[in-house]
């Protein structure tokens, strides 16, 4: 009886030892879970003695691009992280593309090199660079190979080329592979090339770009997506039309009909999604297809959120990440393709990396299950957040099948939104406007400074409408203006000459004063006294022409060149019949039935 007593005792005790040993187990498989990387500067512009950088940029590093190696010959290479960005020099200097490398999932950085343009004399590495490892072997270049395309251009800026380098050995050294496509110069409306994206399919290495010459077919000129492809790394395949302007819809005569910077990702049962710029940068436009060679160019697809420069990402589980420059910082989680349709508005989780809003922020998941945020303006600046996806092994870390999408069980934070996914037509940022859909113009984007608007902000989204600025203004990346958040001071100009702004929402200060934010995800003020809406919006009976470059008159309302019958000069006056509203933007109609623009900086109300 006493053995057996014993034996119940020693029975227990195992048993409690047992459950002891399961919880630990848990709680090591739990503490496995990687620590997220704090934010982390890669590089820091160094401000010249003379305070000018080339071509007078307000930015000194942007667009930066990661990849995580996983096809190298040497496994201990696997799983290393190679960064690059547009670096933006001293005036005078010729501009490279450096390559900084991390061991550790991004928590430090080493610099290893810089790409050089090598074809063209005086030429440097300007903007946009995309990097790449390929899978598989393309001509000459073996698998694992590193490319990027970039765009070369001289330092005036005259010209642009799309160019592919690589190199064998890990980002040490790079060699001219070939050009994919040439263009004009890198200003809008000069016929530029730009914003390439790469990914290997069917055999073929595809390059997605931005193309601003004639291959749209429209007068004026609009910016189309398109691609190319290759199957020996030096010769190029006649361009495809992904994304046509012709097929877009013109709401108000200016940039409805300019698509760019587009990002490709594969989202399961045989889908790639496709997301590029509406509207020169005031939404983000969502394509889905079967076929990543083939998009339907004449579809628009879907409008999905407010502002620019969209980058979109599958996580090792399934499920969609993506982020742009109109969301207030945040990253945005899709369990499904589906939901992402919707648009932002119905994302599944959100989250608020601690680096902030910049533009064309990459987001990119890593094989040990953390996402990197990774963000450029004056400093490159990278962190991971804990987005509950899972750790792959390296050598699957590149799978492009999605696994069936899992819900993540502990979020660190969410949100929901109010921007709708229709479809509609939202007025665009002209060119002078703070957001391009180019990342060579010079435009104004978040600074490097990591400040965040208060996470109680309420953000109301806007139809976007543009306003000028009638007064020296700031331009502030956090609700709470300060001088430690301003990026850029504008100031005081004629209407004519002064800058515009795209507003995508409202929101208030933490005192209560309200603020316009911008489609860059940056905030101005809305007094009255120092910003205007750009469009009249007065019944009147005479208007006079301001613009020293006087203006037009039109036989449509759609204000387009096609449409255009008479020159105005400077100082005419025109009588009115009736106003005639196009979404946020304004025309007159004539007594003889032609139409005039509303815009402020062409014509003033007369009384």
């Amino acid at each position: 009886m006493f053995k057996h007593r014993q034996l119940a005792s020693i029975a227990k005790i195992v048993f409690a030892f047992g459950i002891v040993l399961m919880g630990s187990t848990v709680s090591a498989h739990a503490a496995d879970r990687p620590t997220p990387v704090q934010p982390t500067t890669v590089y820091k512009t160094t401000v010249p003695a003379s305070g000018h950088l080339l071509n007078n940029r307000d930015y000194g590093a942007r667009s930066p691009r990661v990849i995580q190696l996983e096809h190298q010959a040497n496994s201990a290479d696997n799983g290393k992280l190679l960064l690059t960005f547009e670096q933006v020099p001293e005036a005078g200097q010729t501009p490279v593309f450096p390559i900084y490398e991390s061991d550790d999932n991004g928590a430090h950085w080493n610099w290893v090199s810089n790409v050089h343009q090598t074809k063209e004399v005086g030429w440097g590495m300007a903007n946009c660079p995309q990097l790449y490892e390929l899978p598989q072997q393309i001509g000459d270049m073996p698998k694992g190979t590193i490319v990027i395309a970039g765009d070369a251009t001289p330092n005036d800026l005259s010209g642009t080329q799309l160019q592919l380098t690589k190199s064998t050995d890990v980002g040490k050294t790079w060699k001219y592979e070939s050009t994919i496509a040439s263009g004009g110069a890198n200003f809008i409306n000069d016929d530029p090339i730009w914003e390439p994206y790469l990914m290997v399919h069917n055999n073929k290495l595809v390059c997605y770009y931005s193309d601003e010459r004639d291959s749209s077919g429209l007068k004026p000129k609009a910016q189309a997506i398109v691609h190319q492809t290759t199957t020996d790394g030096t010769t190029w395949s006649p361009l495809v039309m992904d994304v046509d302007p012709n097929g877009l819809k013109d709401t108000d005569g200016n940039d409805d009909t300019r698509p760019g910077m587009p990002v490709v990702t594969p989202i399961g049962n045989g889908k790639w999604a496709m997301t590029y710029e509406q509207k020169g940068g005031a939404s983000v436009g969502l394509k889905i297809s079967s076929d990543p060679e083939s998009w339907n160019s004449t579809s628009a697809g879907t409008t999905i959120a407010w502002g620019g420069a969209p980058y979109i990402t599958t996580l090792n589980d399934g499920r969609i990440a993506f982020n742009n420059n109109g969301s207030d910082g945040k990253v945005y989680i899709f369990n499904n393709a589906e939901t992402l349709q919707k648009g932002i508005g119905a994302a599944d989780t959100t989250y608020k990396p601690k680096v902030g809003q910049a533009y064309n922020r990459e987001i990119m998941p890593l094989a040990n299950g953390m996402l990197l945020v990774v963000r450029g303006e004056q400093a490159i600046t990278v962190e991971t957040i804990d987005v509950g996806d899972k750790a792959i092994n390296s050598s699957d870390s590149g799978a492009t099948t999605p696994t069936t999408p899992v819900t993540p069980t502990t979020p660190t934070s969410s949100s929901s939104s109010s921007v709708q996914s229709s479809s509609s037509s939202v007025p665009a940022a002209s060119s002078s406007s703070v957001s391009s859909s180019s990342s060579s113009t010079v435009s104004s984007t978040s600074s490097s400074t990591t400040t965040t608007a208060p996470s109680t902000s309420v953000i109301k989204q806007v139809k976007p409408f543009k306003v000028a600025a009638v007064k020296a203004l700031y331009r502030y990346n956090n609700v709470n203006f300060s001088k430690a958040n301003r990026i850029k001071h504008y100031a005081k100009k004629s209407i004519t000459k002064a800058p515009v702004f795209t507003v995508v929402a409202t929101t208030k200060s933490s005192n209560g004063a309200l603020r316009y934010q911008l489609s860059d995800g940056s905030y101005i003020t809305t007094k009255a006294g120092y910003v205007t809406k750009l469009y009249n919006q007065a019944k009147i009976k005479t208007l006079r022409v301001i613009n020293p470059k006087g203006t037009w008159e039109y036989k449509s309302s759609k204000l387009t060149k096609k449409s255009a019958v008479k020159h105005l000069k400077k100082s005419k006056v025109v009588k009115v019949k009736k106003l005639v509203r196009k979404g946020t933007a304004t025309r007159y109609q004539l007594t003889n039935g032609h139409y005039v623009t509303g815009n402020k900086q062409f014509v003033k109300v007369t009384k």
